[in-house]
């Protein structure tokens, strides 16, 4: 396993009850799709728990291991947001709709952010893109 993923795993498996298994074999994609659900599934429950420092560790290390999941990405752009920290979560929004083009919460979030940053005609933009995807 990772070092990262093993050192996230140490500290928020005791709580949780989740590991992200390491790949089964040399050679293939980092985190298989097992290891990708039940690693998300552990992200959102940090999420939903309010656990920002431990989601923002693993969903970096997700990300190290596995760079165009998407998902991750909308979850890290709203750990950035919870978090003010404005530039981050600009960057990993527009990456989630670079990896996500077809989802429709990926725009909604992104436009969201630049709704609150007074860019409005970003906003629009992307609540447009979120409706027309969404219909």
């Amino acid at each position: 396993m990772p070092k990262t993923l093993e050192k996230i795993n140490k500290k928020s498996s005791a709580s949780l009850g989740h590991v992200v298994p390491k790949p089964q074999k040399r050679g293939q994609t980092p985190l298989d799709i097992a290891a990708l659900t039940q690693a998300f599934n552990q992200l959102s429950q940090l999420f939903n728990a309010g656990n920002f420092v431990d989601c923002e560790a693993l969903a970096l290390a997700i990300l190290k291991e596995s760079p165009a999941q998407g998902a991750v990405w909308k979850v890290l752009g709203a750990i950035y947001q919870q978090q003010h920290r404005k530039e981050d979560a600009e960057k990993a929004l527009v990456q989630a709709v670079r990896m996500l083009p077809s989802d429709a919460e990926a725009h909604y979030n992104l436009a969201n952010f630049y709704f609150d940053q007074a860019a409005h005609d970003q906003a629009i933009m992307h609540y447009r893109k979120a409706t027309e995807l969404a219909n």
